[in-house]
C-alpha cells in the first residue's frame, strides 16, 4: 500500500517548480539573500553603500524574474 502511494502521490507541492527558473536567477537570489543578511547584521542602515548595494541586488533579482517570466509566455 505504501509503495503504491509513493508512486502515485506527488511528493512536491504543485507550483513549487517554476519553468522560468535558471541558474542565473538562482545566483541573483543568493546574492540578494547574502547582502540582505549582511545589511541586517549591521543594524539595517538606511543610508550608505551597504543599503545601496542591497537595493540594487534586490532590483536586479526582481527585474531578472520579470524578464524570465515574460520570456516563458
Amino acid at each position: 500500500m505504501r509503495i503504491s502511494a509513493n508512486i502515485v502521490v506527488p511528493t512536491v507541492s504543485v507550483g513549487v517548480e517554476k519553468p522560468w527558473c535558471s541558474p542565473e536567477l538562482t545566483d541573483l537570489k543568493h546574492q540578494c539573500i547574502e547582502i540582505t543578511e549582511l545589511w541586517r547584521n549591521c543594524c539595517c542602515p538606511r543610508m550608505g553603500t551597504l543599503n545601496q548595494s542591497r537595493i540594487l541586488a534586490k532590483l536586479r533579482y526582481k527585474s531578472a524574474i520579470k524578464d524570465a517570466v515574460y520570456a516563458c509566455l
